[in-house]
């Protein structure tokens, strides 16, 4: 993966950060050296939604809307 060739699979990454992944075509995404789990896998970049012309990412948030609430308020 771009991960782990880039940073030889460093897994500090972790401890700071939750994991936001770009991942199509498949079931589940691959995650990076140090990861547990996603925090928000894109799964396509050409989704569409009703009232947008053109392609739209979709994402999925692997999480309570309380911990979603969270991170948008960045107090997780």
């Amino acid at each position: 993966s771009w991960w782990n060739t880039c940073t030889g699979s460093w897994t500090g990454m972790a401890a700071k950060s939750p994991l936001w992944i770009a991942h199509w075509g498949t079931a589940s995404p691959t995650i990076p050296a140090g990861f547990p789990t996603w925090t928000i896998w894109q799964y396509t970049a050409t989704g569409r939604v009703g009232g947008v012309s053109g392609d739209v990412d979709r994402n999925k948030f692997n999480g309570s809307l309380a911990r979603l609430q969270a991170l948008a308020n960045n107090t997780a």
